[in-house]
């Protein structure tokens, strides 16, 4: 099962230019469910267009969302509950005075019964938190808050933009558990990344966007290793610290070590 995204086209006045382009040229996609889709592409490749329209916030110029055989209208309710987006700076859609009332947000505007405590097991965050200010806790736990309270809708898919800017080893090694459990849980999780390690590592596929068109769609490591991407920096970094972690050693005590003697160098 698969979310189909089919011709999805968005034309936008270009006042410079004193014509229309089109910042999204006829996409068609499928997202599965159970993967970790990587989004990659330079700036201005339309990867944050695709993620708003995606989202179904903004309606485009053309295109349709389905789940199977069911068409999804892009500003629907319904819809809305099928996808969650957390922004690369948390910050920015947190806006009530404690942690309780972030996480229920979603949920009571769908008429949902959640589970605060089981959702705060889920997401890693502890529960001693969960009446402090949103907006003083460390940016690890803010991005916590901002995807417990994505979550609390039940959103088949999770879209991320650029989820480790700004985190710790520890805090981006805590979060990429949580993805990883996500998406064995049937979640379909996309993010937004420049991080080809953690491409290489723990995604199963790639989009590379180009011009507003996805020019590349296929399995994340045949990607890197093929193209000029693939340098033996990136995938050898990758498999080390994979390595690690098989053998239960603690990825971030040898990372913190690493950064230290390069600091010294």
């Amino acid at each position: 099962m698969a979310i189909t995204v089919t011709g999805l086209t968005k034309e936008m006045y270009i006042p410079s230019e004193m014509e229309y382009k089109k910042i999204l040229d006829d996409i068609s996609v499928h997202i599965r469910f159970g993967e970790l889709t990587a989004i990659i592409g330079k700036i201005g490749s339309g990867k944050s267009t695709f993620i708003r329209y995606l989202n179904g916030l903004s309606k485009p110029t053309n295109g349709t969302i389905s789940v199977g055989n069911k068409v999804f209208g892009f500003r629907s309710r319904e819809w809305l509950q099928q996808v969650g987006v957390v922004l690369q700076f948390s910050q920015q859609q947190l806006f009530l005075p404690t942690v309780r009332e972030e996480l229920v947000y979603a949920a009571k505007n769908f008429g949902i019964d959640l589970d605060v405590n089981l959702l705060c097991q889920k997401i890693g965050l502890d529960e001693s938190l969960l009446e402090q200010d949103p907006h003083l806790l460390s940016g690890g736990q803010m991005r916590k808050v901002a995807i417990g309270s994505v979550l609390s809708a039940n959103p088949r898919i999770l879209i991320l933009d650029e989820p480790f800017a700004g985190l710790d080893w520890s805090a981006q090694f805590e979060l990429t558990q949580l993805l990883q459990q996500l998406v064995s849980s049937g979640i379909a999780v996309v993010i937004v990344t420049h991080d080809l390690s953690f491409v290489w590592e723990y995604c199963q596929r790639v989009l590379v966007f180009e011009q507003g068109r996805i020019i590349v769609d296929t399995d994340s490591r045949s990607w890197i290793e093929s193209s000029k991407h693939g340098n033996e920096e990136t995938i050898g970094y990758s498999r080390f610290f994979s390595q690690l972690n098989e053998k239960k050693i603690n990825v971030d005590s040898v990372r913190k070590w690493l950064e230290e003697q390069e600091e010294r160098n």
